[in-house]
């Protein structure tokens, strides 16, 4: 099925243009507030002849119940042929693991990119600040909408950086954001359908029709059969973690949305503010005059705009580098420098 704009039920038109840049704004990582955790009975398909423990993580209640939990699965020691069958069954873009270690105590996210190791369990809190000068006028008057910055965090960005610097240990994260029809338009571009069992690095796009159009709702990263990495939302109680199928379920109806799977390219993938920033080939065809901002500037902002019943409103977005530590061999961290 062909995605073609955005995510929600209204008739709304969305655009995000990403960068960054050096106003004081930033958004802040904070860890889930998890109060303890229980034995699941989810077993991963790809290690199932491999000895292995499902907890489910608890956390303090949120705004929404389903965002209270998250999965992890503990491995204990491993043989070196158990280490190279669950490098190749997880392995995503580039990434291997740190070399077989048979005293270590291994974990599911220890066979996950950098990022993704950083990330999980954690929820990503939005700031905002005033909108430099030099961008004001360049895009049609909002109405009613202060013209402000901020650095939100949502799912398919999160997915594309995951799988971007999966395939290079040297590229920097960041945090960023873009819009359901450019992000609809990349993976148009840059993936296929599945068209048989999915594999860890895939991709899951829940999608809904309304009339002739189909809107992207949510992403989401295959790790295994029935398990899933995604960032819940945009909102600052959504989390980034492992999800099983049933719970994602309960957050999209499968009587409401559609599920389908898509496999990335061997494409590159560029930066998100050449891919979706201020100087972006789709973004300069929409709004000429965003081709004469500087380049500096083009490289770190964003803005977001809909229209509905004729108002026109915009959203100006950062893009936040994000620095990761390793603690251990192969186990990675979000370092002070994001807090």
């Amino acid at each position: 099925m062909r995605v073609t704009l955005a995510a929600g039920f209204q008739s709304l038109l969305w655009l995000i243009l990403s960068v960054s840049f050096s106003a004081p704004v930033r958004g802040e990582f904070r860890r889930m507030p998890i109060v303890g955790r229980q034995r699941c009975n989810l077993v991963l398909a790809a290690a199932s002849d491999i000895p292995h423990t499902c907890w489910k993580l608890q956390a303090h209640p949120v705004k929404l119940s389903v965002w209270q939990s998250a999965l992890n699965f503990e491995f204990g020691q491993l043989t070196k042929a158990q280490w190279r069958q669950l490098q190749k069954a997880y392995a995503i873009g580039q990434h291997r693991s740190s070399p077989h270690d048979p005293l270590r105590h291994y974990t599911l996210m220890d066979f996950m990119p950098p990022l993704m190791q950083a990330l999980n369990t954690h929820q990503f809190h939005a700031e905002k600040a005033p909108l430099p000068q030099s961008l004001k006028g360049l895009l049609p008057a909002s109405k009613g909408m202060p013209l402000e910055a901020s650095i939100i965090a949502n799912c398919w960005g999160t997915l594309y950086e995951i799988l971007r610097t999966s395939r290079s240990v040297n590229r920097m994260p960041v945090t960023f954001m873009t819009g359901p029809e450019q992000m609809a338009e990349w993976l148009q571009q840059q993936t296929v359908s599945v068209m048989g069992r999915p594999e860890s690095g895939d991709i899951l796009l829940i999608h809904h029709q309304l009339g002739e159009r189909t809107y992207l709702d949510h992403v989401a990263l295959v790790i295994d059969e029935q398990i899933f990495f995604e960032k819940a939302g945009t909102g600052n109680d959504t989390p980034y973690r492992l999800i099983d199928r049933a719970t994602l379920e309960q957050s999209w109806r499968p009587e409401v949305f559609t599920f389908e799977f898509r496999r990335l390219s061997p494409k590159p993938l560029l930066p998100p503010y050449k891919q979706f920033g201020l100087h972006g080939q789709s973004t300069t065809s929409r709004f000429p005059l965003l081709a004469t901002v500087s380049r500096p500037l083009a490289e770190n902002f964003s803005v977001v705009w809909f229209r509905e019943q004729e108002a026109l409103t915009h959203y100006y977005y950062q893009i936040q580098p994000i620095h990761l530590t390793e603690v251990a061999r192969g186990r990675f961290m979000l370092s002070p420098a994001n807090w």
